[in-house]
């Protein structure tokens, strides 16, 4: 999770999308053995990510996974979805959120050209080939949707009444309890 790239066309660099999609890949560490790596393992893991970070727009790039094997990105990043639909239909009991996030990164696999890095590409040939002055614009475009977004004073005054509010129930709950601590861990210890 250390190399997340920001999308350059998102006021904050991430959507809704993008967390759901994060929250499936955590939880999918979270739920799979990890044994250690060995040092080819590592190797191979730390040559990929490189290649990744200086090739990964490259159309048919092949990259060698952790077990050894090698596939494109594409082709990678396809079987990583689908790894991931059984967690998104389980996530997605009571509402489509985390399939749709799963199915919009698809979307990016399948149509490389929709992705940030693509569509950043494309900004920036727009802004006479360079970074400096697509990130400026983007970052001037931010800048008048935060500026056009006002404050709701309502939803502020809402914050400071809910946070009171917590507070007084907190403080409350702290009154009326009357066990002890060490009460509450031998009960807690015995689940």
């Amino acid at each position: 999770m250390r190399s997340l790239d920001l999308d350059p066309f998102l006021p904050v660099g991430i959507d809704e999308d993008g967390i759901r999609f994060l929250d499936m890949m955590m939880i999918s560490c979270l739920l799979e053995s990890s044994p250690p790596m060995d040092w080819d393992e590592f190797r191979r893991v730390g040559a990929t990510r490189n290649q990744i970070a200086e090739r990964g727009r490259e159309p048919g790039l092949i990259i060698t996974k952790a077990d050894g094997t090698r596939c494109s990105v594409e082709r990678c990043g396809l079987e990583f979805i689908k790894y991931l639909e059984p967690l998104a239909d389980a996530l997605s009991r009571k509402d489509e959120r985390y399939r749709t996030a799963l199915e919009n990164k698809r979307k990016l696999f399948e149509n490389p050209e929709l992705t940030p890095s693509a569509r950043a590409m494309d900004g920036i040939h727009q802004h006479n080939d360079t970074f400096f002055y697509f990130a400026k614009a983007q970052a001037e475009h931010h800048e008048q949707i935060f500026k056009q977004a006002s404050h709701d004073l309502q939803s502020a005054s809402q914050f400071e009444e809910e946070a009171a509010a917590s507070l007084e129930r907190a403080k409350q709950m702290e009154m009326d309890d009357d066990e002890s601590f060490e009460a509450f861990l031998d009960k807690y210890f015995e689940r």
